[in-house]
């Protein structure tokens, strides 16, 4: 595992390997855009991915501002559903990291090939960025130096300096 920085994305987090880095542009409601950026790694059959997005303030306060909807969990548990629609949901907890609220969850997804891929999440919401680790791995429990290397992975991400607010 090596250590990757990203300064502009203001994370520190452990790779097994040199990711490739990648913006998407994204379609957002009422015709607005942003770009999710995307770093990922491939390492036996397991792929490692860091991606954040920074969203509009009104995403982060609802449409239109709703005590409910900005509330962080809230609007994670949102993510979360759009990202596990129609899958099996294993796991799904709470999670914080160094006050920046979290959600930790696994569920099993199917892809277009008809192959299916564990996915381990942790998204973190500071400010109105939205950050998301996933490792995305066969359908089988992950052993030896892959456990371990998720394991890392997932618990070495730190955010860097302050994070940016709506």
């Amino acid at each position: 595992m090596q250590p990757f920085t990203s300064a502009d994305g203001r994370f520190s987090v452990l790779f097994p390997g040199t990711p490739q880095q990648s913006p998407i542009p994204i379609n957002l409601k009422n015709g607005e855009t942003a770009t999710l950026y995307r770093f990922a790694c491939a390492d036996n059959g397991t792929v490692y991915v860091v991606a954040y997005i920074n969203y509009p303030a009104d995403y982060v306060n609802g449409y239109p501002a709703d005590s409910a909807i900005s509330d962080p969990q809230v609007r994670l548990q949102a993510v979360e559903k759009g990202d596990a629609a129609g899958n099996t949901l294993f796991r799904d907890q709470a999670i914080d990291l160094d006050g920046v609220p979290g959600r930790d969850y696994t569920f099993t997804g199917s892809f277009a090939d008809g192959s299916s891929r564990i996915r381990n999440v942790h998204e973190y919401l500071a400010g109105n960025r939205l950050y998301t680790l996933t490792v995305l791995s066969p359908p089988i429990p992950l052993k030896g130096d892959t456990a371990a290397h998720a394991d890392q992975f997932m618990n070495s991400f730190r955010i860097l300096d302050n994070p940016p607010r709506p």
